[in-house]
């Protein structure tokens, strides 16, 4: 097979990858997980009706209820001037509704809006339909397992991250 009928694909780095070294397969894996995510992303409608950042946001903000912006700005690990400029862009297009706090009038108070919870909704669904396709041929044990190590991933990521910050 010639170079050029590889174009548009990843190369294949597996064959360079020790199988009895877990890391250098988990690395490489990571790697080509990445790429994969950004090219079906690219590919996808999905994230012209709700953005990654914003589709985060606004599951957070379904799982919290109102919350202030430092809140929600913590909660997805990001500064508040990003957060700010997020929340913005949500606010403009009606997926969520700013308000002051009862109890402290200078906190900004958000939350997802019917029209958000809606478009999230519909996000998710398209997002749940894509995953279902990707696991073609697993069982259900196996999609669990995935998730729960994904999951497990994930706390890692997040440990690590928070005791770099600090």
């Amino acid at each position: 097979m010639t170079a050029s009928a590889n174009l548009g694909s990843p190369v294949d780095i597996r064959p360079t990858v020790d199988p009895a070294d877990a890391l250098d397969v988990v690395e490489t894996e990571m790697a080509l997980l990445q790429r994969g995510l950004e090219r079906l992303a690219r590919r996808s409608a999905i994230h012209r009706h709700l953005d990654r950042a914003s589709y985060l946001a606004a599951r957070t903000l379904e799982a919290t209820g109102p919350i202030s912006l430092k809140d929600l700005a913590a909660r997805l690990g990001v500064d508040a001037s990003t957060m700010t400029r997020q929340i913005a862009t949500m606010e403009k297009t009606g997926l969520l509704h700013r308000y002051a706090d009862a109890d402290d009038g200078r906190v900004s108070l958000i939350e997802l809006s019917p029209a958000g919870r809606r478009k999230m909704r519909t996000v998710q669904r398209a997002r749940r339909e894509r995953i279902h396709d990707l696991f073609d041929g697993w069982t259900r044990r196996e999609q669990l397992e995935f998730g729960q190590l994904l999951g497990r991933f994930n706390d890692a990521v997040s440990a690590t991250e928070h005791r770099i910050s600090h």
